[in-house]
């Protein structure tokens, strides 16, 4: 049976006609009673063969609503075939199970997306990778307009504060929903990464993902930290993690295999290479979560500078002043 492409959708082409339904109702009446059961058998392959003609048709038109996207909201193609979500789902699985759409195809049921590019993760990184270093620079204007606001805050501070008015009773907070920074979710993927890493025997592998394990972990512990740094970990959390465990849980199941064939040396050789740009990747994220800090420092050392230099107890190079006095 041919296949057709679309996109990188493979779908069979119709597969050919079986006996007519007058062919079968001849032999029926015809040559009794042994054709009865051919003709039955004829019958049952006939309506077969038309049902399968439905599903590739439906097949199609699913593989021309995609196209050559890597990334698909089933909610928004389940709107553009005006059909429900739930048999969209069950139609896209049940493509992925027959291998129609390539063996890395897989549905996010929590975003109800679905994905088809296998490098993604790779793609996505080099991407990231080759965003330009921000270099921070305060300009002398900044410089001035940042000290006058430390001088300004600094005289509030010895002004006389006004007695507090009695504030009426604040209302409970209602209970926060589990977010991507509650602990026991980070706690569940550093266990996860862990019993990936024993599984595996290959050490170079295991060395790549002891070193993705710390850094998911050091990621773990800014957020916790800090939690106005959840939003920018949130991809992180709900993408790139969760597919770099997908790819050591089927390095872990392949190394497992007793013969090591074609497809499995390759898939094993294509995961191998791909532990390096995680790492780069991981790498990067964690740097990110700092530039706010890198920028807050440097504001408070010039802002020190300064002031330490006014008041006299540094010279403006940053030297000390002899005594301690005023020049």
């Amino acid at each position: 049976m041919t296949k057709k492409h679309y996109g990188s959708i493979m779908i069979p082409e119709d597969p050919p006609a079986k006996p007519s339904l007058l062919a079968i109702g001849i032999l029926l009446f015809i040559v009794p009673p042994i054709s009865t059961v051919v003709g039955l058998y004829l019958g049952y392959k006939r309506l077969k063969n038309e049902m399968g003609r439905k599903r590739f048709k439906l097949y199609r038109r699913y593989a021309n609503a995609i196209g050559d996207r890597s990334e698909v909201s089933l909610r928004g193609l389940a709107a553009s075939m005006g059909m429900p979500l739930n048999n969209v789902l069950s139609d896209i699985q049940g493509m992925i199970d027959e291998g129609f759409m390539g063996p890395e195809a897989y549905i996010d049921h929590s975003h109800m997306i679905l994905y088809l590019t296998p490098n993604v993760v790779e793609t996505q990184f080099a991407e990231r990778k080759s965003e330009p270093v921000v270099n921070v620079y305060i300009t002398p204007e900044d410089r001035a307009a940042t000290v006058a606001a430390a001088q300004a805050a600094q005289a509030r501070r010895t002004v006389v504060p006004e007695p507090k008015r009695a504030q009426p009773e604040a209302r409970k907070a209602p209970e926060p929903v589990k977010s991507t920074a509650d602990p026991g979710n980070f706690e569940a993927k550093l266990r996860e990464i862990r019993a990936l890493n024993d599984a595996i025997k290959d050490p170079e592998v295991s060395e790549r993902i002891d070193r993705i394990g710390e850094l998911t972990a050091s990621i773990f512990r800014v957020v916790q930290e800090k939690p106005e740094h959840t939003e920018e970990v949130r991809k992180f959390m709900n993408y790139y993690l969760p597919t770099t465990l997908k790819l050591l849980k089927s390095y872990s199941l392949m190394e497992q295999q007793s013969y090591q064939g074609e497809n499995i040396q390759a898939s094993r050789k294509r995961i191998e290479d791909v532990l390096d740009t995680l790492v780069r990747g991981f790498e990067q994220q964690q740097d990110r979560l700092f530039r706010t800090e890198a920028i807050d420092v440097e504001a408070d050392i010039s802002v020190l500078e300064t002031m330490m230099a006014s008041d006299g107890l540094v010279t403006p190079q940053g030297g000390l002043r002899a005594g301690g006095g005023r020049s």
